[in-house]
């Protein structure tokens, strides 16, 4: 008997893959389901998704915006490429239903499926919807969302359910036995998400020195870009050495292992690592990429600060004066109040809610 297919597309960045594919692994699970992902030739979706051993198809897709008029126009005529290509393959493939998690390779996606009457899911991670799925949302039969904060910004209001964002089953598993280690230090992870961030970087060393006097410990994620000259800046702030309270990674792909070894996180505020956060109960600082589409990773943190989960700092009014000030607000019991709050923001079995959406369609 002929496998059904489901249709899976989003890329450009991890916040729009890895839900993506935790959906995949997840009707896979199912049975009787062959996932087909489609996303851009040599995006980062391609390799994710071929390392994972999905069979991906490439379509044609560019961003419009921030863009001259006249790339504007080679964009759009790109897209229009991507639709014919994603309606060939489409015809060819026959899948039962399409998930899109957003990202410029999702529209020809999503406007070729509805042409040919294939029912079209949305996933939006982030608490300000960004232009594709905004746009998509006018074609699909159900938006899942992470915050019910984006449910006004869709041009589309029906059909919006509240799923939460799928994080790895490693964070789930330790939300039962969380237990930091009760030692007279707070320990600080800084995460300026996947690439690093450098004014988070910076600002941070400079600080370095005060902070490891006043008892803290701190977990810097440089990003694999950073990493040299980072060091080199530790460095230079402690006669050559890298003190033991500082401990430099250039990249890692156990995060529950070193979010469960922290007290605080200073971090960018985007929905996969907001997401990771809450479902192991961490607080912080986060300071909003100021150059994210539509800013929605503002609108991220103002969402977690409003549910008591953590505190926003603007990258314009990041300086090591503004930022010891913020750090030094978080006593122990200051923590532990915002880390319940944190972890009773979390939306768990965000997969099974994602699921129930789609089971009408399977």
């Amino acid at each position: 008997m002929q496998q059904r297919r489901i249709v899976v597309t989003g890329g450009g960045t991890g916040g729009h893959i890895y839900p993506a594919v935790s959906i995949a692994a997840a009707i896979e699970k199912l049975g009787g389901w062959e996932i087909c992902y489609l996303g851009s030739k040599g995006g980062m979706e391609e390799r994710i998704v071929s390392n994972l051993g999905y069979r991906f198809l490439p379509v044609a897709a560019a961003g419009v915006m921030k863009m001259s008029m006249r790339k504007q126009l080679a964009a759009l005529r790109q897209s229009a490429i991507g639709i014919r290509e994603a309606r060939a393959i489409l015809k060819q493939e026959r899948p039962k239903l399409i998930f899109a998690t957003g990202g410029y390779v999702s529209l020809p996606v999503i406007v070729a499926g509805w042409t040919l009457g294939i029912p079209v899911v949305l996933h939006e991670q982030n608490a300000f919807p960004g232009l594709v799925n905004r746009l998509g949302s006018l074609f699909s039969r159900n938006i899942c969302v992470t915050f019910m904060e984006s449910k006004p910004h869709f041009w589309k209001k029906r059909g919006i359910v509240h799923t939460g964002l799928p994080v790895r089953a490693a964070f789930s598993e330790e939300v039962q036995s969380f237990d930091r280690e009760d030692t007279d230090k707070i320990t600080i992870l800084v995460s300026g998400g996947s690439q690093g961030a450098k004014a988070i970087n910076d600002v941070v060393i400079e600080a370095s020195d005060e902070l490891i006097k006043e008892g803290y410990r701190l977990i810097v994620l440089t990003g694999e870009r950073n990493f040299e000259s980072v060091t080199e800046q530790v460095r230079e702030r402690f006669t050559g050495q890298v003190p033991d309270s500082i401990s430099l990674i250039s990249f890692s792909d156990d995060m529950p292992k070193l979010m469960r070894g922290a007290d605080l996180v200073i971090s960018r505020a985007g929905a996969s690592f907001l997401a990771e956060m809450n479902a192991v109960g961490l607080t912080g600082i986060l300071i909003p990429f100021p150059h994210a589409a539509s800013d929605h990773q503002r609108f991220n943190a103002e969402a977690e600060s409003l549910a008591g989960a953590a505190l926003v700092l603007e990258e314009k009014n990041l300086d090591v004066k503004q930022l010891l000030s913020t750090v030094r607000s978080f006593d122990r019991e200051t923590i532990e109040r915002m880390s319940v709050s944190s972890m009773a923001y979390a939306k768990g079995n965000a997969v099974d809610r994602i699921l129930e959406v789609l089971k009408p369609y399977l």
